[in-house]
């Protein structure tokens, strides 16, 4: 499944190529809290963490009401609980990568689809404690992100967006059991129900392809302008203040002419007339 999530990110991407003004990208960041649910969780305390990562958005010109989202962002998950209940007792954080179907009402949208997580890191809440780091928990999980937003002409976005996993967030443990009758412990084998519940509120800027060019090269055409004022056009103002320039010189003005004579009227004539006899 984690294959056709990035074969689906990687059309995304590279679709529309040829018409720019179809494929927008861009970037996005925000907060999020996020805490452990599911049939076993217990105690589990909000954390409060972040997100932020690349966006491409397609919006085809003839379904002009539709789009498709796909997003690469490193957003941290788990929980802030100090001790189980059960609850994850870990800072988590995951690579997520949704493909989100939206509608959009004007300048409103709305958006929901599947997403794919791949866990980098998995830190414990409580210093003392040492847990399994990522070898306790799943590489991957599944799960669905539904939002809603704003979205303008010039491709500021700012939404809300909950998602969460459908699948648990820990591998199966080997949990020990009491001794039995004949006192030697034992062991079993236990899937922990605990998934990870994420509600995001972010902050998000996109261009149409075909206006990349154009923001990159002022954008570097602006930082060169930069450059030049702080180590050249900056200190030498300093040092020798403003050249000031050389007043224009004044244009002489031409010789006015008069105007020319007008033509005289050419003497008309009247025709000769031959005498009667």
């Amino acid at each position: 499944m984690n294959k056709a999530f990035l074969i689906v990110s990687t059309l995304l991407l590279a679709a529309g190529t040829s018409q720019a003004q179809v494929l927008r990208v861009g970037l996005k960041f925000g907060g999020n809290v996020s805490n452990a649910v599911g049939y076993d969780a217990n105690k589990s305390n909000w954390r409060v963490g972040g997100h932020g990562g690349l966006m491409a958005q397609l919006r085809p010109s003839f379904l002009p009401k539709w789009g498709l989202q796909t997003e690469a962002l490193y957003t941290m998950k788990g929980d802030n609980s100090l001790q189980n209940g059960p609850s994850l007792m870990t800072h988590l954080a995951y690579l997520d990568i949704p493909v989100l179907l939206q509608y959009h009402w004007d300048d409103i949208f709305f958006e929901a689809g599947p997403q794919a997580s791949y866990l980098l890191s998995a830190t414990p809440a409580n210093p003392t404690l040492k847990l399994l780091g990522t070898s306790s928990f799943q590489q991957w999980c599944y799960g669905f992100a539904a939002g809603f937003g704003y979205q303008d002409k010039s491709g500021v976005q700012i939404g809300w967006r909950y998602n969460a996993d459908l699948t648990n967030a820990r591998k199966r443990e080997l949990l020990q059991l009491d001794a039995g009758a004949n006192g030697e412990p034992a062991a079993e084998a236990r899937q922990v129900r605990l998934r990870n519940s994420v509600m995001e509120l972010y902050l998000g800027y996109n261009v149409g392809t075909g206006q990349l060019g154009g923001a990159v090269v002022d954008a570097g055409t602006g930082i060169g302008r930069g450059l030049k004022f702080v180590f050249f056009t900056g200190p030498r103002r300093l040092l020798f203040g403003r050249k000031k320039s050389a007043a224009p010189a004044e244009t002489p003005a031409a010789p006015a002419t008069a105007p020319a004579p007008a033509a005289s009227p050419k003497p008309v004539t009247a025709p000769a007339t031959t005498p009667k006899p």
